[in-house]
């Protein structure tokens, strides 16, 4: 069964864990969450599937942020064997309204909704409204993207930081 409501699913995925929730567009309230270990499971496909299951109905729209780079129709995750189509997963989900983001690009796009006690400005001056930001942090390997201000609004800019040299 389809849910009228406005319900996504959505999920990040890494080398570890997959997480899935329903998010409420409106009020961004997350229910329904599961942690599902990545090594339970052969495909993106099937943990996905696995989790629909335990749902009344399928959201209308899905996004995922997955550990790795998301340019092409296949994307592989960095530290992980999983890898998947867009079209795949648009079937596994029943939608086409599907998204596929970097998970620290996810992360970069977050920060301008943090308080000013939850970041800090390099050297540590306060930093301006619209300075440029960034997001750092370990998991299975290194995440790492940027976020900057543009005549259209803020721009993420993401990046595999465990990749650099």
């Amino acid at each position: 069964m389809i849910n009228p409501r406005p319900i996504a699913l959505v999920a990040d995925i890494g080398g570890t864990h997959a997480r899935f929730a329903l998010a409420n567009l409106e009020t961004l309230e997350i229910q329904n969450f599961k942690k599902l270990k990545v090594s339970d499971f052969k495909s993106l496909e099937a943990a996905t599937e696995s989790y629909l299951a335990t749902l009344p109905f399928r959201p209308l729209v899905a996004g995922f942020a997955v550990a790795g780079p998301v340019g092409g129709e296949r994307i592989s995750l960095t530290n992980s064997s999983w890898s998947f189509t867009r079209e795949a997963m648009r079937a596994v989900t029943a939608t086409d309204h599907i998204a596929f983001v970097n998970d620290y690009e996810a992360l970069a796009y977050a920060l301008p909704r943090l308080s000013e006690n939850d970041c800090r400005g390099i050297g540590g001056e306060p930093s301006a409204k619209q300075a440029t930001k960034a997001v750092v942090g370990p998991g299975t390997g290194l995440g790492v993207a940027g976020l900057t201000w543009s005549r259209a609004g803020w721009c993420a800019i993401p990046g595999e930081g465990g990749h650099s040299s």
